[in-house]
């Protein structure tokens, strides 16, 4: 079998494997859940109609063959409903409940408009005592103390006129709040006929396996307050979708797992209660989050979203979740391995496994969106964060691909030859500025010890107005020899690339090389001999080696900027150098000088004077060469604020150069 053979059989192992590890993976989201079976009647359960998607529907008046159908298919499951509002034509559900032989527990809903308070009451008594016997008790209020919209006594004072009003005096008369609120305000116990309690682990975040334990817990310390009192579980259940709250996971296995458990229980300690809700109600969204939709234990469209019985696991939907998996990985992985350059196994693997991560992230926030009742906030939320995702799921891949081709590449331009048989004559320029000048006499000094037999130096002090920082650089010059040359110019303009061109009109007509070096750089010995030898390719214009530092150990702040700087030069320079598309840096480079001459020099217009010329080579058809070898090594800004000044003083170049490239382009075509 040829290398390409061998490439092609690598590839489609290692996809073979990140693809079965995508199945694996989602398998392990499934485990049994132990819980009873449940084939009994359901005590209660709390209802609003089905189909109501939003606020405006929730405005809207409900028909009555909504109500009927709703009943009809609660009535196999319970003999009894609790409703919350008489409004919007639900005053009708006593009247359609006693057709079905269905019992109800009116909700008489009250808030702060005192005027629609009213309006309630009259229709809930008028239902109420137009079905006798089939109404067993009335919720006045839901939760209206702890919205903090009724004060306790205002409730006790509802309460007490829907006693005097209502005929059937075996009608129990209360309310209902959460149970903490029952504790806080006691004196709504001595109105009501019973003490309706709310008790919902999941807004506690409590986890499924002890939401059992803490309800018989918070049902047990409201009964030791009130002993002469019924306690009625007035809602307890499980969301099926939403937000993860603390140690509280939502998902129609656990709502399943949990009603299993609470059913048993409530049968063994002869509980009364209403499971909280029988249908969806996506319009909830608006007021308790994505999680307010999803109580239901049919969806808003009447269907099953568990069973009560039969084996149950925690995530019986893995197989399509594994199988959507691992095909997008064979599919994007096979597009990907087959473009990128061939690399050993353990390159492939890598970025194989990248891509099994970033497919199974995406399904993993599908599968966490709760996009089942999308509304038009949601769409535009998600028309938003989808690209988003997929220019960081894109990112994410192409850095692991760079990484990987960087580490494990099989096939690698060939360094140059080292014989120089005739060195030719480089002329190194250093533009200094307001620098101090021990430590510009310190790269001097590296300079004079230079492993090269044929340059000169040329530093080029520009616009510096302080002669204390200039002068002890101009005297070490004269002390190293003729081939140090200082200038001092005052009114230089073109940043950086003004001073660079002055240089370059005072270099040695014999040079057929300039190097740039900023003042802070600590060269070594080798560094022209090494890098000189690249230069026999004719195309080859640039040869850059890395910026290094020498201070990273001074903080944690240099500590960390070194380890982003280092991999750029270690990594993404390596990677770039096998497409000839390196990022020329001013310092630490070599220009061969007459192609500099033929693009015109430095551009005095741009700040990142560096990259725009690269860019002009590369235009004019010259070639760049990196080596990854360190060969001088300068200082880090010292500090957070010094880093981010840096940085954005190289942005305006950035786009200026961006913008002039673009016009450039146009003025072609």
């Amino acid at each position: 079998m040829g290398s390409e053979g061998r490439e092609r059989t690598a590839i489609l192992v290692v996809l073979l494997v990140v693809s079965g590890g995508s199945v694996i993976f989602w398998m392990s989201f499934d485990r049994p859940l132990e819980a009873p079976d449940w084939h009994g009647e359901v005590k209660g359960v709390s209802y609003s109609p089905s189909g109501v998607y939003s606020q405006a529907q929730l405005e809207r008046a409900v028909a009555e063959g909504v109500i009927r159908g709703d009943l009809e298919q609660l009535s196999m499951l319970t003999t009894r409903v609790r409703t919350y509002t008489v409004d919007r034509g639900q005053d009708r559900v006593p009247y359609i409940a006693k057709e079905l032989g269905l019992t109800v527990s009116v909700g008489i809903w009250l808030s702060e408009d005192r005027h629609l308070n009213e309006i309630e009451l009259a229709k809930a008594v008028r239902a109420i005592n137009d079905n006798p016997g089939v109404i067993d008790r009335v919720f006045v209020g839901n939760e209206t103390v702890v919205r903090g919209e009724l004060s306790a006594r205002a409730v006790t004072d509802y309460i007490l006129r829907v006693r005097r009003a209502v005929a059937d005096e075996k009608v129990a008369i209360g309310t209902a709040e959460v149970w903490s609120v029952w504790l806080e305000h006691p004196e709504i116990a001595r109105a009501s006929g019973f003490v309706g309690v709310h008790i919902l682990p999941y807004w506690e975040g409590i986890s499924a396996d002890g939401a059992v334990n803490y309800i018989a817990d918070r049902f047990g310390v409201v009964q030791q307050r009130f002993p002469d009192k019924p306690i009625v579980i007035a809602e307890v259940g499980w969301p099926s979708n939403g937000r993860i709250k603390k140690r509280s996971v939502p998902s129609p296995a656990v709502q399943a797992y949990f009603l299993r458990q609470f059913l048993t229980l409530a049968a063994a300690r002869t509980y009364d209660y209403y499971v909280i809700e029988a249908f969806d109600q996506p319009w909830k969204t608006a007021s308790e989050g994505t999680v307010g939709a999803f109580w239901g234990i049919w969806d808003a469209e009447r269907r099953p979203k568990f069973r009560l019985s039969g084996p149950l696991t925690s995530f019986e939907q893995w197989p399509a979740y594994g199988i959507v998996a691992a095909a997008a990985t064979f599919l994007i992985g096979l597009a990907v391995l087959t473009l990128i350059p061939t690399v050993a196994i353990m390159g492939y693997t890598l970025v194989g496994g990248i891509i099994a991560m970033v497919v199974s992230g995406a399904l993993l926030i599908v599968e966490g969106s709760s996009l089942r009742y999308p509304d038009w906030g949601t769409l535009a939320a998600t028309l938003l964060i989808v690209p988003a995702v997929l220019f960081a799921a894109l990112l994410f891949v192409t850095e692991t691909v760079e990484w990987a081709v960087s580490l494990w590449r099989r096939r690698r331009m060939a360094p140059p030859s080292d014989n120089l048989i005739i060195p030719p004559r480089v002329s190194i320029h250093v533009p200094t500025h307001n620098e101090p000048p021990a430590m510009v006499i310190q790269t001097l000094s590296a300079l004079a010890r230079l492993d090269y037999p044929n340059f000169e130096v040329i530093v080029l002090d520009n616009n510096t107005r302080d002669e204390r920082l200039w002068r002890p650089v101009e005297a070490c010059c004269r002390g190293l020899g003729p081939n140090f040359r200082f200038f001092h110019f005052d009114n230089v303009k073109g940043f950086k690339a003004g001073a660079l061109n002055k240089a370059l009109a005072l270099t040695d007509p014999a040079a057929e090389y300039v190097a740039v070096l900023d003042s802070d750089y600590v060269v070594t010995p080798g560094w022209l001999r090494t890098v000189m030898p690249a230069f026999a390719e004719r195309r080859i214009a640039v040869v850059q080696a890395p910026q290094d530092y020498r201070d990273d150990s001074d903080s944690l702040f240099k500590s960390l900027c070194y380890q982003e700087y280092t991999t750029f030069f270690r990594v993404g320079m390596v990677e770039r150098n096998e497409h000839n598309a390196i990022i020329q840096h001013g310092t630490m480079c070599v220009i061969r000088r007459r192609a500099l001459e033929e693009v015109g020099g430095w551009a005095e217009w741009c700040i990142t004077e560096d990259t725009e010329l690269g860019l002009r080579l590369f235009e004019a058809g010259y070639q760049a060469f990196y080596t990854p070898d360190t060969m001088g090594c300068g200082l880090m800004p010292d500090s957070y604020e010094a880093s981010l000044r840096q940085s954005r003083s190289g942005l305006p170049g950035q786009r200026g150069c961006d913008r002039r490239r673009a016009r450039s382009r146009l003025h072609r075509r």
